[in-house]
């Protein structure tokens, strides 16, 4: 039986097509869940619009009732808008991170069009790519193999810098695969 050969760049194209079918799971998942609450909010504005005609506006199930529908219809619009956010997200080749997140102003409000550079630990890399924010506060950065030569981790110490950070913060930033940010300038830790 003849042996066969894989190459690494065979395996990490595979798991890159992998990473990209899963992507697009969750976009379609996201889109599948926030149809179903946008039904499910309105059979339940239906059935306070019911119970108000028959108990009064100022009932407490119609009211309670009424809350739920609102709230069905918030996540709705949470979860389209986290799958509208996955979907914009680039897709990554062999030897690829991405570096992606959201930055809101203090208020909570997206940040739109703010500059987020990302440095590596050391910030012997001057060149890295920097990216803007868009409308919704979201940003992202691809990196290569390439961009880090001295690097000897497998995944480089990254630090997510935001243009002003007394104005804004960031939500979340992340090197691909996984990462946590919770302040203006912080390590991405791979």
């Amino acid at each position: 039986m003849p042996q066969v050969r894989i190459t690494l760049d065979e395996i990490a194209g595979t798991a890159g097509r992998a990473l990209e079918e899963l992507t697009a799971g969750v976009v379609t998942t996201l889109g599948g869940f926030a149809d179903l609450l946008d039904q499910r909010a309105t059979r339940l504005a239906a059935a306070a619009d019911r119970l108000k005609q028959a108990l009064g506006e100022d009932h407490p199930e119609v009211v309670a009732l009424e809350q739920t529908a609102a709230e069905a219809q918030a996540l709705r619009v949470s979860a389209r808008s986290a799958a509208d956010r996955q979907a914009r997200r680039p897709g990554l080749g062999p030897d690829e991170w991405l570096v992606f997140g959201r930055v809101l102003q203090r208020d909570g409000q997206p940040a739109s069009d703010v500059l987020v550079r990302v440095t590596d630990a050391d910030r012997k890399l001057k060149d890295l790519p920097a990216g803007t924010t868009d409308e919704f506060g979201d940003f992202h950065v691809a990196y290569r193999r390439q961009d880090f030569p001295e690097t000897p981790q497998e995944v480089p110490n990254l630090f997510v810098h935001v243009e002003d950070p007394a104005t804004v913060r960031p939500q979340a930033a992340t090197p691909h695969p996984q990462s946590e940010v919770t302040s203006p300038t912080l390590p991405a830790r791979g």
